[in-house]
């Protein structure tokens, strides 16, 4: 069973598993469950448009209950990307203040399993964004952290590109491109 919903906290309770992160982490972008047969709950929360520091304070205000999860998921990092790409910061700085606040995140939820989904490509066909050369460096460092499941190679046509068949918009994926990425996350994670 999913927890469906923006902005409406999920219930405490003995769950396995939080999948936790922005728009793409959100109930209404696809059924994250659709490939997954075990038996541990996982749910979803996501915040559209939101950067590490937003899903930071609302763990820290208890909008979202993490007390209860043995797992935590996480895929973040791409509107801090190109909120300092709007505001025409350069690459190091943005990358760099984005590796900060992930350290801050992990470190937040740290007491639990915790995987780091890679930042996924862009499409900058469809719609001008950050580059996906910022997307990769946020990656290495995501490599760093240990417990990094590497989405991005799935979904990229070579360097600086990225499948415009599993997007909507450039950013957020058809549900073709969950179904790609679905059983990558899956098959890294420990479900005993």
């Amino acid at each position: 069973m999913m927890y469906k919903g923006v902005g409406t906290r999920p219930k405490p309770k003995a769950a396995d598993c939080l999948l936790i992160g922005d728009s793409l982490t959100n109930y209404y972008y696809t059924n994250w469950n659709s490939l997954y047969t075990g038996t541990w709950q996982i749910d979803a929360y996501g915040i559209p448009g939101g950067k590490i520091a937003t899903l930071m304070a609302a763990i820290n205000n208890r909008d979202v209950i993490i007390d209860n999860y043995k797992t935590i998921i996480i895929l973040l990092g791409i509107n801090d990307l190109a909120q300092g790409w709007v505001d025409g910061k350069p690459e190091a700085q943005v990358v760099s203040e984005t590796e900060v606040y992930m350290d801050q995140f992990i470190d937040l939820v740290k007491t639990r399993d915790t995987y780091v989904i890679s930042c996924l490509p862009l499409d900058n066909a469809i719609k001008p964004q950050p580059p996906n050369s910022q997307v990769q460096s946020l990656n290495s460092f995501y490599l760093s952290k240990g417990n990094f499941i590497n989405c991005y190679d799935a979904l990229a046509t070579g360097p600086g590109g990225a499948n415009p068949h599993v997007y909507t918009d450039g950013i957020h994926l058809l549900q073709s491109g969950y179904d790609i990425i679905e059983p990558i996350i899956y098959s890294h994670i420990d479900f005993t």
